[in-house]
C-alpha cells in the first residue's frame, strides 16, 4: 500500500492546507432586484458573445474561494455531465482553457431573465466536480451551488439580452454584483 501522507509533522501542515483550501465562508449576497452575483471567485478573463448568449469566464486561482453560488435566483431545469468529459460539441478553445482534457459539469436554470447556464470546468487530474442542488428545486441568488477542485473555471453564460457591467480581468467575487 502507497501512503498518501507520511505520519508526524507533515500530516498537520497538510491538513491545515486541506482545510484552508476547502474553507467555505459565509457570504452576504445582496437582495436586490435585477442583479446577478458571479458564481465564483477568480478573474473574469473573458467576456464571449454568442449568438444567444455570453458567456462570462472566471478563472479561479488557487487562494480564492472555490465553491460556487447561484447567480440568480431561478428553477434548476437540469444538471449534465457527470464531470468526467465535456460535452459532445464543446469546444473548450472557445474559452481559452489551459486545461489538459477539461471535465465539467453544467447547471442549467429558468430564471425571469430566462435560461442561465453555470459551466464547472476543472482538468482530469482534479476532475472532482460537485453539485448540491437537486433537479427541479427553485434556488435563491447566492446560495450554495457546489465546488470544484483545484485548477478550476467557472463559465457563467446569460441571455444575450442581459447588460453586462463588469470587465476584463476585475476581480470576482460571490458578494459582488456582476
Amino acid at each position: 500500500r502507497i501512503k498518501l501522507v507520511e505520519q508526524g509533522p507533515q500530516q498537520k501542515i497538510d491538513q491545515r492546507f486541506l482545510a484552508w483550501f476547502n474553507r467555505d465562508p459565509e457570504r452576504h449576497v445582496p437582495k436586490e432586484d435585477n442583479i446577478i452575483v458571479s458564481p465564483a471567485d477568480g478573474v473574469l478573463e473573458h467576456i464571449i458573445k454568442k449568438e444567444k448568449s455570453i458567456h462570462l469566464v472566471i478563472e479561479m486561482r488557487y487562494a480564492d474561494i472555490h465553491v460556487q453560488r447561484v447567480p440568480i435566483t431561478g428553477k434548476l431545469l437540469s444538471i449534465d455531465g457527470g464531470g468526467e468529459k465535456l460535452q459532445e460539441g464543446f469546444n473548450v478553445m472557445d474559452y481559452q482553457l489551459d486545461k489538459m482534457m477539461p471535465f465539467q459539469k453544467i447547471t442549467t436554470f429558468d430564471t425571469k431573465i430566462g435560461i442561465v447556464k453555470v459551466h464547472q470546468i476543472t482538468s482530469f487530474f482534479a476532475k472532482r466536480i460537485t453539485v448540491f442542488l437537486v433537479k427541479g428545486h427553485e434556488y435563491a441568488i447566492g446560495e450554495r451551488l457546489g465546488n470544484v477542485l483545484a485548477g478550476s473555471t467557472v463559465v457563467l453564460e446569460l441571455p444575450i439580452h442581459v447588460k453586462i457591467v463588469v470587465k476584463r480581468m476585475m476581480n470576482c467575487l460571490v458578494e459582488k454584483q456582476l
